[in-house]
């Protein structure tokens, strides 16, 4: 089956595996982060984080978008010299142990839970450990947690590629 990406006409690609979508609940956190080298944190209990994020790529907004509107994203790759790379998010369950990346405040990132009004700025440099309490306190269904976590590590749109994505199926 051949995919149509979002904002190119240039590729068709071949998916086999299963889309990317969120749901009501989920928390997609954005801005930008920074890697604190040989510092990570447990996924706590109940919780799960997809890290779509990358230093050879720049997320868009509206990628975010489409997380925060529940579409299925079948694909997400970008272009390097003409050629199409496929990226493949990294999931860690709970119990995994994951980098700690500290979101910046300044551009101010944000932290967004989907299908509620729950949306609130990053006014401090945080740690994903102190997101962890974020999210489960914000999350009154007492229901598995997931994270998308879209935030650019510095990345300049004009200098990195763009992360494009699938949204059709044909």
């Amino acid at each position: 089956m051949s995919q149509k990406i979002y904002d190119d006409n240039k590729t068709n690609q071949l998916i086999e595996r299963e889309a990317l979508q969120s749901k009501e609940g989920d928390f997609v956190v954005f801005g930008v982060y920074e890697h604190v080298n040989d510092r990570y944190t447990r996924v706590p209990e109940g919780m799960e984080i997809c890290i779509l994020s990358d230093s050879n790529y720049h997320v868009t907004d509206a990628l975010v978008k489409q997380l925060k509107e529940q579409k299925a994203i079948h694909s997400l790759g970008y272009y390097k010299k003409e050629e199409w790379v496929e990226v493949n998010p990294v999931i860690y369950k709970e119990g995994d142990m994951v980098p700690n990346h500290m979101m910046t405040m300044f551009p101010q990132g944000m932290i967004s839970q989907i299908g509620t009004s729950h949306t609130q700025g990053i006014t401090q440099r945080i740690s994903l450990e102190n997101l962890w309490i974020h999210m489960k306190s914000a999350n009154n269904n007492n229901k598995n947690i997931r994270c998308f976590w879209t935030a650019n590590k510095l990345t300049n749109p004009v200098l990195h590629p763009q992360l494009l994505f699938h949204i059709t199926k044909s």
